[in-house]
């Protein structure tokens, strides 16, 4: 078999749903929550730490071989933008 860094996207893809998105770490909660924030406050600061989340998963599934310990990084910018959406529910 390939190591994972020569694979084609499809395996990739699936490796990165098990290690991000199905995680304990993660788990789909946190970037669901993350994209709530961002488009409950789409302002400049929103959009940097969205283009940081992107970067940093298209860097994560192209330059390791995926563990997801490389991801812990987005943890705090999740938690800014997740916090961002609760802060936009309690304004309104």
């Amino acid at each position: 078999a390939l190591p994972i860094v020569d694979q084609p996207p499809g395996p990739r893809l699936a490796l990165a749903w098990r290690e991000a998105l199905a995680s304990s770490m993660f788990g789909p909660a946190a970037f669901a929550l993350a994209v709530v924030g961002a488009a409950l406050r789409r302002d400049r600061v929103a959009a940097l730490l969205l283009i940081f989340v992107f970067a940093a998963l298209v860097a994560w599934m192209t330059l390791t071989h995926m563990p997801g310990r490389f991801l812990v990084p987005l943890v705090g910018v999740l938690a800014l933008l997740a916090g961002r959406a609760a802060e936009g529910v309690s304004a309104k």
